[in-house]
């Protein structure tokens, strides 16, 4: 058990102990008493930290809401000592330690049903795009938007509100062996389209994956025109490991 497992361990003893006490006859006994949801504020970058130690003590009671918002679900008495436990936790320094750092890309993609050049900045996709034609015919792709950023594991949701009027929210809670978990909030603000997408998916490292797909918008970017019947727009993501960072 490290450090912060052990000083939560020790902070909610007292409830530990209170549950192991010989319990009363079943005439006496009173009825468990009820939970209490609370949201507590943490720093963002410890949340992952928190998370991991309230576990030990309140397993399958607590998820991270958001990074920097843990919620915490215990009866009300309880409520009390866990938030003295995380907000003494909050306050102690952490080691300086490496953090993985992630390089993420969004590529919005129209395919429309025909013959057609692809758009010339599409060409690192071609193999997916080649995927595509076989599986659903012939078609061409047109690039609709693209943003790229670098994240840092467990840190603070990166926003990024594009000139094409897209926005991507998105952080990378936790990894895997060759994957990480991407939590992605997506705003399309084209007439139709995807308008909104909220998930979250474990991306294998390196490779384009296309992540949602919706009609294409009645109006395509540049050209102004509607789109050919059975088009669509895709949201395509590609994650790649960097080196690490250290805090």
């Amino acid at each position: 058990m490290n450090t912060p497992i052990r000083i939560l361990a020790g902070m909610l003893l007292a409830l530990g102990l209170a549950a192991c006490q010989h319990p009363a006859p079943p005439s006496q006994a009173k009825a468990a008493p009820p939970m209490q949801l609370k949201l507590y504020s943490v720093p963002p970058q410890k949340s992952q930290m928190l998370l991991k130690a309230l576990r030990e003590v309140v397993p399958g009671r607590i998820h991270e809401a958001f990074p920097g918002k843990l919620l915490v679900a215990a009866p009300a008495d309880e409520q009390a000592s866990i938030g003295a436990a995380i907000e003494t936790l909050a306050k102690t320094p952490v080691p300086n330690v490496e953090h993985a750092q992630f390089r993420v890309h969004f590529w919005v993609v129209d395919m429309l049903p025909g013959s057609g050049a692809d758009t010339p900045a599409l060409k690192p996709l071609a193999a997916t795009l080649d995927a595509l034609r076989k599986q659903l015919g012939p078609a061409h792709f047109e690039l609709a938007d693209t943003a790229s950023a670098t994240t840092l594991q467990g840190h603070l949701a990166n926003r990024m509100d594009t000139a094409n009027r897209h926005l991507f929210e998105f952080w990378i809670p936790s990894t895997s062996a060759g994957h990480v978990q991407l939590a992605l909030q997506y705003i399309d603000r084209s007439p139709d389209g995807f308008r909104g997408l909220k998930t979250s998916a474990s991306m294998p490292l390196g490779d384009y994956v296309v992540l949602a797909q919706a009609a294409a918008p009645r109006t395509l970017p540049d050209h102004r025109k509607a789109p050919p019947q059975g088009g669509m727009r895709l949201l395509v993501v590609r994650v790649d490991k960097l080196a690490a960072h250290a805090d």
